[in-house]
């Protein structure tokens, strides 16, 4: 995964949140900008074992603005009850591509899905030492010790979201 940049903001950005429903037909959309017309897109993507997460950043900004999980393998998906998870300041941040030459990336790191009965959590890779950033009120982005971007935490969910997400 791309070196990612945290920059800190004033205020929280209130990202739309879509799910699964007969209109919307993949699982999960976080998009924290609604651009009113498509911008150009840097696109960092996961396909492991079936799970296929999609990272967009806008060309320009080089900022994150959409995290989209298309699908999910529902078999490597584990319930915990607690997340063990570092959190680093509570601070919003936006997160930014390092690179300014970059162009996106197509990954199989191996995915781990957690889920509990209010969040969940997409790992990609080896989930050593990873600090999770606060990204608005209710997402994290996981980043590890060289700032690569490795995971997404969303909390605060309800029974018929994590339905919606899952299809169980």
């Amino acid at each position: 995964m791309i070196n990612i940049h945290r920059n800190k903001l004033n205020e929280a950005p209130i990202p739309k949140i879509d799910f699964y429903d007969s209109v919307f037909r993949i699982p999960l959309n976080i998009k924290f900008y609604d651009y009113k017309t498509s911008p150009n897109v840097i696109t960092i993507d996961n396909l492991h074992e079936g799970s296929f997460v999609e990272f967009r950043f806008n060309m320009d900004s080089k900022s994150l603005f959409e995290i989209t999980v298309l699908t999910i393998n529902s078999e490597v998906v584990e319930y915990i009850e607690n997340f063990n998870l570092i959190f680093e300041n509570e601070c919003f941040n936006d997160f930014k591509v390092s690179s300014s030459d970059f162009n996106g990336e197509r990954n199989q790191l191996e995915t781990k899905i957690l889920r509990s009965s209010d969040s969940v959590c997409f790992v990609y890779g080896k989930d050593d030492g990873l600090v999770y950033y606060k990204s608005s009120e209710n997402l994290y982005i996981g980043l590890d010790s060289t700032s690569k971007l490795k995971s997404f935490y969303l909390k605060g969910l309800d029974d018929n979201s994590l339905f919606k997400i899952f299809g169980f």
